[in-house]
């Protein structure tokens, strides 16, 4: 074990932290270790600073692409319904019996 506060992320605490997330317990091991090879790009064994940062930038250009979807589809809804409100309420009438 490393000391803490020593500015890295190690395997172990990588693990610990994914097995905190709502991930199913069997996947959250295979994908902690894919992950973080993924981020470890100097292979040593760690994630520093720099590695960390470039993985919270991804998280949050992945954040703002499913608020700009949710938004998107938000606004496709909406306007579904206002065009075929009247459909929409013809059938439920007719197919609620």
């Amino acid at each position: 074990a490393e000391p803490i506060g020593d500015g890295t992320i190690d395997l172990a605490e990588f693990r610990g932290f994914v097995a905190r997330t709502d991930l199913r317990p069997e996947r959250s091991v295979k994908f902690a270790m894919d992950l973080f090879k993924s981020y470890d790009v100097d292979t040593s064994g760690s994630i520093d600073k720099y590695e960390f940062a470039e993985l919270a930038a991804e998280i949050e250009a992945n954040y703002k692409r499913r608020t700009a979807l949710v938004g998107v589809a938000a606004g496709l809804s909406a306007l579904a319904v206002g065009k075929y409100s009247e459909e929409f309420a013809w059938a439920q009438k007719t197919f609620r019996g």
